[in-house]
């Protein structure tokens, strides 16, 4: 019966030969979960955080099922085997007989119809309801798990490719603060005032060789436009483009609903007629404060009322990119809000927009660097959203073709099956092995965290090494769980330790307090492989993020960052209770809830900084 191509079955059908069954979760509130705090996660109707309810003591499934949303839209979800419980208004469908069906391949069938469905909270996903709507190809089982083999790798290659969207965006918000506030030496580094002389400014502190001077000193003219006369009724399919505040965006204009004008308007219009290089800024409505800047060789357009456009005096891509990144910025939102007074439906006028203070680098180098700097991992960011649409249409085309048997996966698996990567952004050459690479990176780190008045010490050494390997998302699995957090014996006495001192990349010499690291009489070798394999970024965000972060708070962060991943692992959701309770029931690690920076408010702390530096998990 359930080896034919062309004949589906409804759930209804299935029911009835007793080969699965549809069942509702029961009630669990909030207050329960709040009483009874747990590990377990707990799951209702919700499409957002895969459903996650809250944590629970108990737990009522320690199997594989699918359950989807009776009252928040009927999405449905693959729940791997973990301990988990679901609530009342969440649905739960059981197989009664893996010899006909596999759960992936039911839960990507059931996915790919719920698109052309429609539920709200009046018209619910109750089971009486989606078992007469579903139908469920009847074909053989190792068809259906390569069917969802296929479709799994994709839906891993765009969750991978989505998490590298966050981070990057991440790493851009953390270098635009520091190049907004501090900026770039002589020398090429981020400037601090450990090392550089800094002085107060309306802004705050910022670098001596700054200046913080107001939008009005470095403007040829502020202009926004009007609504043309006869308002949209004007608009046409094509001509010259009118920019409104839907179509600003600080990554660029969004112009797919933009609008077009006649040269006759235009001409009416002649005033704010845009160049190439000048900045606009949304003046009025929701979007007030969005900013970016006209590229070059942008077409003719113009901008509305809604549209303030800033002319730079003497202006630079570098410097456009500059003035529309620091009011896209926490430092140029802030000054807008207040001007703004906090409400939508003020606009800004001109006199307040030559108000806002802006700092001013001292010389073009600078600039340049910023400029460089930001669109680098711009464009990084912008090739991973390329791939996030193919790897997206790529999923929905072969959904249509494999679930509805236009294409056969004996057909389809002559072919290779799509694997879970995404584009090769950086060029980075893995070493001639692990050992090898630890060696060099050990190497890096000492280059760059050595101090003839700080002692670097291996403790340290391994902790930053740990971070490294997180943010280049390379296994951690030879760190154990040690007294101090993280630690690699393998790295001390057999792999990158040994290599680098004997290729001479460091030196170490036994101190009052144990081992010192320093730079070696060949380091410049190490640091020649890291440009090779392209991972100055890599050191440059571990100096970034961790140059003046003491011992302590490194062993915090990693201890947090390990549990975390453990936790992961066991899909068991990640909270200052599930992470107490898996230090408190480690042998090695459960003394550090005696130490004063292991308390309530730290290891919550290192959550928040284990997601900040890590979104994208294990």
């Amino acid at each position: 019966m359930m080896r034919r191509l062309n004949k589906e079955l409804l759930l209804d059908d299935l029911l009835k030969e007793n080969i699965i069954t549809l069942d509702r979760g029961r009630v669990i509130s909030s207050i329960e979960i709040d009483r009874f705090p747990g590990i377990f996660p707990v799951y209702s109707s919700s499409s957002q955080r895969n459903g996650l309810f809250g944590c629970y003591d108990k737990f009522d499934f320690d199997e594989e099922l699918i359950t989807w949303s009776v009252d928040g839209g009927g999405y449905f979800f693959y729940r791997p085997k973990h301990k988990f419980s679901v609530t009342n208004v969440s649905g739960i469908l059981r197989i009664i007989r893996p010899e006909l069906f596999d759960y992936k391949f039911l839960y990507y069938s059931l996915a790919f119809q719920h698109a052309s469905q429609y539920y709200d909270y009046s018209d619910k996903a109750h089971p009486s309801v989606i078992r007469k709507q579903y139908f469920i190809p009847c074909i053989d089982l190792f068809e259906q798990q390569k069917i969802a083999s296929i479709l799994s790798k994709l839906d891993e290659a765009i969750e991978q490719t989505e998490l590298l969207i966050e981070k990057y965006k991440r790493i851009k918000t953390g270098l635009m603060h520091d190049l907004l506030t501090r900026g770039i030496d002589e020398n090429g580094n981020i400037r601090a005032e450990q090392t550089h002389p800094f002085k107060d400014s309306p802004l705050g502190r910022i670098p001596v060789e700054w200046e913080c001077i107001t939008i009005g000193n470095m403007i040829e003219r502020l202009r926004s436009g009007v609504t043309p006369k006869g308002g949209s009724e004007v608009y046409q399919k094509e001509g010259i483009m009118l920019i409104r505040s839907q179509n600003v965006y600080p990554y660029g204009f969004e112009l797919d609903d933009v609008a077009y004008i006649s040269d006759i308007i235009n001409n009416e219009m002649s005033g704010s007629e845009l160049k190439e290089l000048d900045v606009l800024l949304n003046i009025t409505g929701a979007s007030i404060g969005r900013s970016t800047f006209v590229p070059e060789k942008f077409p003719k357009a113009n901008v509305n009322q809604h549209v303030c456009s800033i002319r730079l005096k003497e202006p630079s891509q570098a410097k456009s990119i500059f003035v529309s990144s620091f009011l896209n910025s926490p430092l140029g939102q802030n000054q807008i809000i207040q001007h703004n007074a906090g409400s939508n439906r003020q606009g800004l006028n001109y006199s307040q927009i030559k108000q806002i203070h802006i700092p001013c680098y001292h010389n073009e180098h600078e600039l340049e660097h910023f400029k460089n700097a930001i669109t680098k991992i711009e464009k990084t960011i912008n090739q991973y959203a390329d791939e996030l649409e193919k790897l997206k249409l790529q999923k929905s085309g072969l959904m249509h073709d494999l679930l509805t048997g236009k294409v056969r996966v004996s057909h389809y698996t002559d072919q290779k099956e799509p694997e879970a990567m995404v584009i090769p952004i950086h060029s980075k050459k893995q070493a001639h092995n692990q050992h090898f690479e630890d060696a060099v990176l050990i190497a890096a780190i000492v280059n760059v965290f050595y101090s003839d008045k700080y002692p670097l010490g291996r403790k340290k050494i391994q902790k930053l090494l740990y971070l490294l390997r997180r943010h280049q998302q390379a296994s951690v699995a030879g760190f154990k769980k040690k007294a101090a957090g993280p630690y690699a014996d393998e790295v001390r006495y057999k792999g990158g330790e040994p290599i680098a001192e004997r290729n001479k990349y460091i030196t170490i010499k036994a101190g009052n307090k144990g081992s010192i690291f320093s730079k070696g009489e060949d380091i410049e070798k190490a640091l020649a492989y890291i440009e090779k394999w392209n991972m100055q970024s890599d050191i440059e965000w571990l100096d970034a993020q961790f140059r003046y972060t003491k011992v302590d708070q490194l062993e915090l962060i990693t201890t947090i960052d390990m549990a975390r991943c453990d936790l992961e692992n066991e899909s068991i959701p990640v909270s200052l209770f599930t992470v107490k309770h898996l230090i408190a029931t480690n042998n090695e690690w459960k003394e550090k809830l005696e130490k004063t920076f292991f308390d309530d408010f730290n290891i919550q702390r290192g959550i928040n900084e284990s997601y900040k530096y890590y979104n994208y998990g294990t």
